[in-house]
This record gives structure tokens, sequence and C-alpha cells, in this order.
């Protein structure tokens, strides 16, 4: 759902992402069903069930405002979360930044590894 306020300030940032197109794929993801539901936008579901969470987001995407709310809802429930923000990147700017790339493979491999119990 692309529904925060902050949304068209930040459309006039993100140069990859369409606000207006987004929320017709959204629409048409939703099938009729109400799009607040939890297996339609991770935003209304039960967050506590997550061991840990890494959200990377430029600070001049369009989700940025959602991202924002995301991360607070992780937080105040108590689900080890951090975020990784890109200064002036837009929306996926995790990939187009091999360094940054790297920086997220490496923390998955780390992450993965601690849940299975691998040293190293």
């Amino acid at each position: 759902m692309i529904t925060h306020p902050e949304t068209d300030r930040y459309q006039e940032l993100d140069k990859d992402l369409d606000a207006y197109m987004l929320r017709l794929y959204a629409e048409m993801w939703a099938a009729g069903e109400d799009p607040s539901d939890y297996p339609l936008s991770p935003m209304y579901g039960d967050v506590t069930v997550l061991p840990y969470v890494t959200l990377y987001y430029g600070d001049s995407e369009l989700f940025t405002p959602m991202e924002q709310l995301f991360y607070e809802k992780l937080t105040s429930n108590g689900v080890a979360c951090e975020q990784i923000i890109g200064p002036g990147m837009g929306h996926n700017y995790v990939i187009t930044h091999p360094e940054d790339l790297s920086d997220l493979c490496r923390r998955m491999v780390e992450r993965q590894n601690t849940i299975l119990g691998i040293e190293g």
C-alpha cells in the first residue's frame, strides 16, 4: 500500500519508482482482497515471529516513509532489527552498489550461520 502522506514528497526524489503505477499493481496484486491483510503486506502482520531483520533502503526512495514505519513496528515489538540507509539513494540502490551488495551478502551468510550454529 502506498498510502503514507509523505509519498508524494518522495516521488519527486525517486527516479525509479512511480507511485501511480505501483498503486495500480497493488490493486491487481490484492485481487479484490483487503490490501491491509497480512498475506499481502508484512506491515500488517505479526512481526514478533521474525528472529532478525535488516532493512536496506535509500533515503530518497518512494518507500522510505513506509520503511521507517516498518522499522518502528519491528523495534517496538522487540524484533532485533537494523536499518542500512543509503544517503541520496533510491530504490534498489544496494544491488547497484557493489560494496553495499557485498555487505548485504556477508550479513546474510553470517546470520544464517548463526541460526544454524555454524562458526566461521
